[in-house]
């Protein structure tokens, strides 16, 4: 059967209780969206619009779960002290308030929350924080969020105290060692079958109070605490963290987007009010871009200061206060990532970077003059522009070491890359660092940076020889569009532009952007879909804030007049509309027009070629 009998057939049998009745009335053009993603069939499309909680996985498959809640269940009896140790980022900042607020709704009263700083330790469970547990508070019980996977020394130094360890992580093990603890719950570790490894590690902490919560269930103790109250909070986690939005992730987040309204937290609700956040339902760009940096830049720039701050407040002005705070920060953040970004691309115009690019498959620089809260941005930054990955450090000139954060296209996974593993490789050159197969956070000594970089070189070994800058069209850039144009060459080598399905102009109108905004949450795993419209030309051209552009096409069906918005252009793409703005394939997205809360569309414009240009292909 192939897809327009499919269709038909959705469209077609409609007797009473059968499922395809309930899909009838879906647009073809989002069937074909998801058909193009892999869901052909009635019953694979309901699951995937409508999912049901019943068809969770079940937290008890993780492996650890039944030591972690039979220790947690013992723990609760005798009230003793539990310290909820959270990573600095986002994932671990919201992973820890999950935990704290879920075991407190349940009836633990001795419980404390306790964060790293991010610039004077560093990423990981660290051996100092579980003397000073034990000393000042007397705890017997350590839950780690986030972090653990290979705090080896902290777990020891807890074994040497006679204080348990429970670890809750996502990260991948580096080597074949674990840390010695009572549970380890990693859906990540070797040995656990759960299926459930595209978990952020607030994710991770959450199945655990899901865990726990059906055990006392199953004892007959009453438990007041509602899962969806921890929405929110894993919902942002989820999000800043980037893990796929694929299986129970989705409903989760689905679900969680109209719990903002009814958030409770202090802290988290003054700044919500301030972003004029607080009154609607979220998406997962108003978490990624409007809310998470805000929070984010407290752990980046404040040396002294800890993300977990905002969301333990107590008192209304003082959430106020902090929340202008908050938003102050950002704006320093912003001009440091402006400022370490200027500092790369200083470095790239000075430096032979066609050849090196050539040579090396790689962007590695560190400097004084980049902050060091910022070079995880930076990194990405740079690793969108180059397709390239890319290394970005903060060079501490006093103590001769340089904190640097590492960024890296998942097409390079496909050529069994991961910088786990380069993190690995380096561990001999005095480098210290974790994280994921495409974003990590290491520390190395200056001093071993040649080293490093020729280990890089030999490990980033995937362009063609072949692949010279002779190939390029002679034509006239400045160096950084020179740069820009070499690695769109080199990127068209590996893979056309890419996009989900076609699209005509009478399918383009609020009613159908509904149906889109219906297939939320948009992530990792399930990109939000890009449509071809072919053969437009536009009446005018102006330009916004000198480097966008704002394009204005008549609708061929309804003859009303579009805006098409595209941001940021490369060099080619300046080039193409140098060229005509008349006959161009287009690859969009669909948005909402959110000045003054319109009802309309807006279309963003991700590429552009030349009409019947061959290098478009579907999204596979």
């Amino acid at each position: 059967m192939d897809f327009k009998e499919k269709v038909s057939l959705i469209k077609k049998e409609d007797s009473p209780g059968n499922k395809n009745q309930e899909l009838k009335n879906i647009p073809d053009f989002i069937l074909r969206v998801l058909h193009s993603r892999g869901f052909s069939t009635a019953d694979s499309i309901q699951n995937f619009l409508y999912p049901q909680v019943s068809n969770l996985t079940d937290p008890f498959k993780l492996k650890g779960m039944v030591q972690a809640v039979e220790r947690l269940y013992q723990a609760l009896q005798k009230q003793e002290v539990i310290a909820i140790y959270g990573d600095y980022d986002l994932d671990g900042t919201f992973g820890l308030t999950l935990l704290y607020e879920g075991l407190k709704q349940m009836g633990f009263k001795n419980l404390v929350p306790i964060q790293p700083f991010r610039h004077h330790d560093g990423y990981g469970f660290h051996s100092k924080y579980v003397t000073e547990l034990k000393e000042k508070f007397n705890v017997s019980l350590i839950l780690t969020v986030d972090v653990g996977i290979t705090a080896m020394d902290a777990c020891c130094e807890a074994k040497n105290l006679h204080v348990d360890v429970i670890i809750t992580d996502h990260h991948l093990p580096q080597g074949g060692e674990l840390p010695e603890c009572l549970a380890l719950i990693n859906p990540n570790a070797n040995g656990d079958d759960s299926g459930l490894n595209y978990l952020c590690g607030a994710g991770v902490g959450f199945y655990l109070i899901r865990a726990l919560r059906k055990y006392l269930i199953d004892r007959g103790l009453t438990v007041a605490l509602d899962l969806k109250d921890l929405l929110p909070y894993l919902a942002i986690a989820a999000i800043t963290d980037m893990v796929p939005l694929v299986g129970d992730n989705r409903l989760w987040i689905k679900f969680a987007f109209d719990g903002f309204k009814k958030v409770q937290n202090i802290g988290l609700l003054k700044l919500l009010e301030k972003l004029n956040l607080n009154q609607k339902k979220l998406d997962t760009e108003d978490i990624g871009i409007k809310l998470a940096p805000k929070i984010n830049a407290l752990g980046r720039l404040e040396k002294d200061r800890k993300p977990m701050e905002l969301m333990f407040l107590t008192e209304s002005n003082h959430a106020s206060q902090y929340a202008d705070f908050l938003l102050q920060l950002n704006t320093k953040r912003r001009e440091l990532q402006d400022e370490g970004i200027k500092q790369v691309k200083n470095f790239i115009d000075g430096s032979n970077f066609h050849e090196m690019v050539k040579q090396d498959g790689f962007l590695f620089y560190y400097s004084p003059l980049i902050h060091p809260g910022v070079t995880g941005l930076i990194a990405n930054h740079f690793m969108n522009e180059l397709q390239l990955p890319c290394l970005i450090g903060s060079w501490n000139e006093e103590h001769k070491t340089v904190l640097a954060s590492g960024r890296m296209p998942e097409s390079f996974v496909e050529k069994n890359k991961s910088l786990v593993d380069l993190m690995e490789l380096l561990k001999s050159s005095e480098c210290d660092g974790g994280g994921h197969a495409c974003a990590v956070g290491f520390e190395f000594s200056e001093s071993q940076a040649e080293v490093m970089r020729f280990k890089m070189k030999d490990y980033f070994k995937v362009f063609e020889k072949s692949l010279l800058t002779s190939e390029l069209p002679a034509l006239q850039f400045k160096p950084e569009e020179e740069i820009q144009l070499l690695m769109t060459h080199l990127s068209a080598k590996v893979s056309a532009l890419k996009y989900d399905v076609e699209i005509k102009w009478k399918e383009i109108h609020f009613k159908n952007y509904l149906w889109l905004e219906f297939l939320e949450p948009f992530g990792v795993g399930f990109e939000e879909p890009k449509f071809l419209l072919r053969n437009v030309s536009f009446l005018q051209m102006s330009l916004l804030k000198q480097k966008h552009f704002k394009l204005v096409a008549i609708n061929s069906e309804t003859f009303e007049k579009v805006d098409f918005l595209l941001f940021n252009p490369n060099p080619r793409q300046k080039k193409v509309i140098a060229d005509s703005i008349e006959g161009l394939d287009l690859v969009i997205k669909i948005k909402r027009d959110k000045f003054r809360n319109q009802n309309k569309v807006q279309i963003l414009v991700e590429d552009l070629v030349k009409h019947e240009c061959k290098n478009l292909s579907k999204n596979r």
